[in-house]
């Protein structure tokens, strides 16, 4: 939607900000329940971004609720944990996917579409109010009004930070991927890096996504997006001989992919934050997506459950992320994050604990519960 195509002052029972999963799941559920929906997105869509590209268990199976299919992707059955010059290999307990994030974001863009959500792109946004139930939303030169914000911008958060409800940063964290020409079975893998970690994915047709979180030195020592990015990942992680290229340069990167966590019990009536914006200290086998997607459902279940009110709202909308298997930053991510980022660590583990980092891989991967 162009500026020039919106009305001066626009009415909304909903605005959504950020054109992402977490944002355009939201949109689509709320505009099922028959609200007026605007989501706004200052890039352009369909979304291509830093990303791993695969979807667990759990983000498969809330696809499939909320579109009632899944697009078009690569199965995944196995998962490989590498460190230094030693891997160990694991079946996932439950199927995933591998799906290009642009395919994901143009098949999420479609259904919005076609329930009715108004899609305003390649337009900077800014609240200009926040009061409970009452927000106020400068989109581009206009401005829109709605009882109820969703606010689900990503790991960056800025417009989130405005309202004042973010705890200090604790880790600032950088993004890169790229695609390459491999083989690799159907399967996904994580590797240790000196103060990061690197993964790779099974897009099928002999593709495969590499990516990759890193802290700011492991970032500045391995400068993915300069040349001889491959040889330098070797030398940290020699098993990706086979796969790997030593003249590979990542095409797509961030910084930083951080988020504050955001007390969600803080925020004026009526907003809510989804998705990486509600914090992400750690992201690691596609737990990012399935968080976006689970916590889209949850604010659909809630509205249902408490429509009209809005206090109950979100008082049960805080708690059910509270208790979700993806719930942000949670435990088991952040533990798996710490063995990564210690080669030496993550190689003893995987030498003298390969049982209880397959029982790892296994929880880190089972779905949360069937959506509805």
């Amino acid at each position: 939607m162009s500026s020039e195509a919106m009305d001066e002052t626009m009415k909304f029972d909903s605005i959504v900000i950020g054109g992402g999963p977490a944002g355009l799941a939201c949109a689509i559920r709320l505009s099922r329940m028959g609200m007026k929906v605007l989501l706004a997105e200052r890039r352009h869509l369909p979304q291509e971004k830093c990303c791993g590209e695969f979807l667990h268990p759990t983000a498969v199976r809330e696809l499939e609720a909320l579109l009632g299919k899944t697009p078009a992707g690569q199965p995944i059955d196995r998962v490989r944990i590498s460190a230094l010059d030693i891997s160990r290999e694991f079946d996932l307990s439950t199927p995933a996917m591998a799906v290009e994030r642009r395919a994901l974001s143009k098949a999420l863009i479609e259904a919005a579409t076609r329930t009715g959500v108004q899609i305003s792109e390649n337009m900077e946004a800014d609240i200009l109010r926040a009061d409970p139930n009452r927000f106020e939303i400068r989109i581009g030169t206009n401005s829109a009004h709605s009882e109820r914000l969703i606010l689900a911008e990503g790991a960056s958060a800025a417009m989130t930070n405005k309202i004042k409800v973010a705890k200090p940063v604790s880790r600032v964290v950088y993004g890169f991927s790229a695609r390459m020409e491999a083989v690799f079975d159907r399967k996904v893998a994580l590797a240790a890096v000196s103060g990061g970690y690197a993964g790779l994915c099974d897009l099928g047709g002999n593709c495969v996504n590499i990516a990759g979180l890193l802290l700011p030195a492991a970032y500045r020592r391995l400068a993915p997006n300069q040349p001889g990015f491959g040889a330098r990942l070797l030398a940290e992680i020699p098993v990706w001989a086979k796969i790997v290229q030593p003249d590979l340069i990542a095409t797509k990167f961030q910084a930083p992919v951080c988020a504050d966590e955001i007390r969600g019990d803080a925020l004026p009536n009526g907003a809510f934050v989804v998705g990486d914006c509600g914090g992400m200290s750690e992201t690691a086998f596609g737990d990012g997506i399935a968080r976006a997607f689970v916590h889209a459902r949850i604010l659909d279940e809630v509205l249902h459950l408490h429509s009209g009110n809005s206090k109950n709202v979100a008082r049960e909308y805080v708690r059910r992320i509270k208790n979700s298997l993806h719930r942000p930053n949670r435990f088991l991510l952040r533990l798996a994050g710490e063995l990564l980022r210690s080669p030496i660590l993550a190689r003893t583990s995987l030498r003298v604990a390969g049982s209880w980092i397959h029982s790892m891989v296994r929880r880190a991967t089972e779905p949360a519960g069937v959506p509805s």
